[in-house]
């Protein structure tokens, strides 16, 4: 049997093994990749905002010029990871340097959009049963760089400002170690795309063998559709 042949039976296996019906929504998602939209918008509200706001009025123009503005995946990224606009200002004042250093990479995703799809073409090559959602790109509070809502993709977007000028002196080691560059931008919205397809009650992820396939399936798929991981660090190991 060839190799390609293989590793496409394989993740077809792994797919199945993980998947008890498809997406994690009553609303209708659709099987074209072409379909889903990848929407930024959100970022440039976030930095007309971050450049507006003043210590004495930050927490009201984060609300007003973000939240208030913001996609629906921002309303969900905002209940699933962000809390409220003084969560956001606090974290913002905390880490300016870095939100400074990680503007220009934020702003380069939009360009990424052809590759981001291609992920979606070879997952529906290998998986032909798999949705496509919405892709929504946030700036959050440097707390997830990714997760999926019940109808769709969101990637928060400030976890992939990592250059050669990145300010460690306001980072703790945990951002130290899983911050990553823009290009790693594509990787992270395979391996979310991979878990929308996923469908398991949370109690089964509660073991580690559990987590681990979770987890373990979507970086192995999410490598074939993509080319790359989002945890080199843990494969590493």
């Amino acid at each position: 049997m060839k190799p390609i042949r293989t590793v496409t039976i394989l993740a077809f296996v792994f797919l199945l093994s993980i998947s008890s019906g498809l997406g994690q929504t009553d609303t209708k998602i659709s099987g074209d990749p072409n379909d889903a939209k990848l929407v930024t918008s959100d970022i440039q509200n976030f930095w007309r905002a971050y450049d507006l706001a003043k210590p004495e009025n930050e927490v009201e123009v984060f609300d007003r010029e973000y939240f208030a503005n913001g996609s629906v995946g921002l309303k969900d990224f905002t209940r699933l990871r962000i809390k409220d606009a003084n969560s956001l200002a606090a974290t913002v004042k905390q880490l300016r340097k870095y939100y400074d250093s990680a503007r220009a990479s934020t702003l380069r995703i939009e360009s990424m959009q052809p590759k981001i799809r291609a992920s979606f073409y070879a997952l529906k090559y290998l998986y032909p049963e798999a949705v496509f959602p919405d892709v929504y790109f946030l700036i959050g509070r440097t707390s997830s760089g990714g997760t999926t809502s019940g109808r769709a993709l969101l990637i928060g977007a400030e976890m992939y400002g990592r250059t050669t000028n990145l300010p460690e002196d306001v980072l703790n080691d945990w951002l130290k170690q899983v911050l990553s560059p823009v290009e790693n931008i594509p990787v992270i919205v395979a391996h979310e795309l991979v878990h929308f397809q996923q469908k398991s009650p949370f109690n089964q992820r509660a073991t580690l063998l559990g987590q681990s396939i979770h987890e373990g399936s979507a970086d192995f798929i999410g490598e074939l559709i993509s080319g790359g991981n989002i945890n080199e660090h843990l494969h590493g190991y």
